[in-house]
């Protein structure tokens, strides 16, 4: 948003902000957000009229994002954990300008380690084989024959990934603007296509989208 003081705060940080300076209360601010207050603030009751008064003095200039996933891990853990759930299919793309979803998968796999090597292992079937099983999809694989489509995964950097705090905007060319968008760079050093690599660490292999490297995989049903 315009105003440097507010950037980087949570609606309810700036909401204090706006009830102190209506109580009256001591503020530190500058004259910028003195000003920004009296003009749009000052009649602020509740929490309707302070996200109505936000878009009345930002208009499209404000700008914000939420996580609307269960921020609750020992809850996720458990869940994904439970034999009756297959966490083998999610949504990680980056969908428009304003939907940056994280990957479950990898949230999956970090979650798993907290058990230790075996968690890890169960949750990597539960990834893989068991979801290519349930939809009858050749695949999820390592065994002579199959397609060799990998990722290979840095432990370490596994670990100390954090997907509430790996959310940023990138400027996309397909659509002349900004879009938000959940980086994990570092944690998937290789991806491979049917034996193709297509990804390293933090950038496509040039052949990818410029030679034929996998097939659609067909299904039983």
């Amino acid at each position: 948003m315009p105003l440097r003081e507010w950037q980087g705060l949570t609606f309810a940080d700036v909401f204090a902000r706006v009830k102190a300076a209506n109580a009256e209360k001591p503020l530190e601010g500058s004259d910028a957000e003195r000003a920004l207050l009296e003009e749009h603030f000052s009649g602020v009751k509740d929490e309707g009229d302070f996200v109505l008064a936000m878009l009345r003095a930002f208009d499209r200039d404000l700008s914000w994002y939420t996580v609307s996933a269960n921020r609750n891990e020992r809850v996720v853990r458990n869940l994904l954990m439970d034999r009756q759930l297959l966490p083998g299919f999610n949504d990680s793309g980056a969908h428009l300008t304003n939907m940056a979803f994280y990957d479950g998968n990898l949230r999956a796999l970090k979650l798993a380690s907290d058990g230790g090597d075996m968690d890890v292992a169960y949750m990597v079937r539960r990834l893989t084989r068991d979801p290519a099983r349930v939809f009858g999809v050749k695949g999820g694989g390592i065994e002579v024959g199959d397609q060799a489509d990998l990722i290979l995964v840095d432990p370490s950097a596994l670990r100390r990934m954090n997907h509430n705090n790996t959310v940023q905007r990138q400027y996309r060319e397909a659509f002349q603007h900004e879009q938000l968008v959940n980086r994990t760079d570092g944690v998937v050093p290789l991806v491979m296509i049917a034996g193709h690599p297509a990804w390293h660490g933090t950038s496509f292999d040039n052949a990818l989208g410029q030679k034929k490297m996998g097939t659609v995989l067909d299904t039983t049903f």
